[in-house]
């Protein structure tokens, strides 16, 4: 393929032999994906003089308008549409002459080809639009690369030009380079902008106010300008402008100190002259003080003024720092009288439930009565009722037999009631025993017939049960409206008493450590105070 690849560049582009590639040049072109792209290049890119009416180029939209391409268009697909007939009655023919076995194999072979084939052209398809979605996600990256190949290259253009930037002479007195005038504005802006920083602490505070949006601006407009230069101008000539404007700064420092020496000569030499003509004059008036006294001086005023600012900002500190004792020493107070309600609280807790095991076991020995007493007024009766009801029977039946034989006198009056020996559904006296072992009310429709010795103990115990019901609602309804209205909602006693401990042990942690902080802030401010008052002195 390196080989055919030469050939195409020579007769179908007609690339000169100076331009021509060497051929380990065309086989390293040839290694991997470039394979398939150059192959795909030979068969698709031609020389202009070569390319006359294909499909897809230039010249084929105005040929393809033409009455005659139409109808060779039309002929052509009619032709391709007969063969395409012809090839298919033939391979019809084929497959009828052939045995029903070799005819279904070629069918077989005939559709895995075809498969084949649509996977073939599927493949193609999704690597050609991959290519396609990689070609064009790489046009910004290539793009950006190439901007900053044209940066680079005009930088390197422009380092090979020597700047002259003259005479060490102020910028208005001459024209000046671009990169010496960029050099010096983003030098300006960087006074300004330190200048806005170190203002707030020369003027005595000791935090920035917020409307001062001046000093973001600069620090943008300085960094802005610093991006610019370097990016416009090369570094050398940054450097170079950098070093000249420190020469003129230079110049200047010494044309100034060299003024300020010839005063304090003139000044020195007329000081006799003037003591002489004046000596009554004070010391003071005689000379003026030099630069560097003047710098010393304005230095320490600084600096006093900087103490000063600090000092203000420590007594501020100090003063935060009593404020939040203070409101920790209220918080602690709170702490403490919810701690106090707590205990109060869980001492009702422990009064109501100490008078609630009361109540229980009063409870518990009135029912132990009450469940005694129907047994006692049953002995009762047996031991008083019953030998007198069986010293009564003999009586009793002697008075029933003459009771008959009188009513055989009169026979015309209806006294059966009077011969019957107990009333109907009443049980005798010798029955008492029996009945006292069964449930303790049966009501029945004979009951206001029973004898009063019957009913006594079951009204008697049916009086205490009732009794004990209504002690139970009247406790219970006491209990629930003691608990609603005495007991506040909130979580258990153990809880509450961890939270209280966690909190007051992290509230006496920061304290002290509020106070170390304040302690060592002021013994500094105690160290300092002498200093600034021999400052302030001097």
């Amino acid at each position: 393929q390196a080989r055919e690849l030469g050939c195409w560049a020579a007769e179908e582009m007609e690339a000169p032999v100076a331009a021509r590639a060497p051929e380990s040049t065309l086989r390293r072109l040839c290694l991997g994906q470039g394979a398939d792209i150059w192959a795909y290049v030979l068969r698709h890119v031609h020389s202009q003089r070569n390319v006359k009416k294909i499909r897809g180029n230039l010249l084929w939209y105005g040929h393809q308008d033409s009455p005659e391409a139409r109808r060779k268009l039309k002929l052509e697909a009619a032709v391709a549409h007969l063969q395409a007939e012809i090839l298919e009655s033939r391979l019809r023919k084929v497959l009828m002459a052939a045995p029903v076995p070799l005819t279904d194999m070629a069918m077989e072979q005939a559709l895995q080809s075809m498969q084949d084939t649509q996977r073939r052209a599927l493949l193609l398809r999704a690597q050609a639009g991959a290519m396609r979605r990689q070609q064009r996600g790489l046009q910004g990256p290539m793009q950006q690369l190439q901007n900053q190949l044209k940066h680079l290259q005009d930088i390197e253009r422009k380092a090979k030009v020597d700047i002259n930037f003259g005479p060490l002479t102020s910028a208005a007195l001459s024209l000046e380079p671009v990169v010496l005038g960029d050099v010096r504005t983003a030098c300006s802006l960087r006074t300004q902008f330190l200048q806005k920083l170190l203002m707030p602490r020369a003027k005595g505070g000791s935090i920035p106010t917020p409307r001062d949006d001046l000093f973001g601006t600069s620090y943008q407009q300085w960094l802005s300008s610093v991006e610019t230069l370097l990016t416009n101008h090369p570094p050398g000539h940054v450097l170079a402008a950098l070093e000249h404007l420190a020469a003129e700064r230079e110049a200047e420092i010494q044309s100034l100190c060299s003024v300020d020496e010839l005063q304090d000569t003139e000044i020195a030499s007329s000081a006799p002259i003037l003591s002489s003509q004046a000596p009554d004059q004070p010391n003071s008036s005689q000379a003026l003080p030099s630069m560097v006294h003047l710098i010393q001086a304005l230095v320490l005023g600084i600096r006093s003024s900087a103490l000063w600012a600090e000092l203000k900002a420590l007594r501020a500190m100090s003063q935060e720092l009593e404020e939040a004792s203070g409101q920790r020493q209220l918080l602690l107070q709170e702490l403490q009288a919810k701690q106090q309600r707590i205990l109060h609280w869980r001492q009702l807790v422990e009064e109501t439930q100490e008078q609630v095991r009361l109540l229980i076991k009063g409870n518990s020995a009135s029912k132990t009565s009450l469940c005694r007493s129907p047994g006692e007024v049953l002995a009762l009766v047996q031991q008083k009722v019953v030998p007198t009801s069986e010293m009564v029977a003999p009586q009793s039946q002697e008075l029933l037999r003459c009771l008959e034989e009188e009513a055989q006198h009169l026979p015309h009056l209806l006294l059966g009631t009077l011969l019957r020996h107990s009333p109907e559904g009443v049980p005798g006296l010798p029955d008492l025993t029996f009945r006292s072992s069964a449930p303790f009310w049966n009501p029945s429709p004979q009951t206001h017939l029973q004898a009063p010795e019957l009913l006594l103990p079951k009204a008697a115990s049916l009086r205490q049960d009732l009794l004990f019901l209504q002690d139970q609602r009247s406790l219970r309804c006491w209990y629930l409206l003691h608990m609603k209205t005495s007991l506040p909602p909130g979580p258990s006693t153990q809880e509450l008493l961890q939270i209280r401990a966690s909190q007051e042990k992290e509230q006496k942690e920061n304290l002290g450590r509020a106070l170390k902080r304040l302690e060592s802030l002021l013994k500094r401010a105690l160290k300092r105070i002498p200093e600034l008052q021999g400052v302030v002195g001097d």
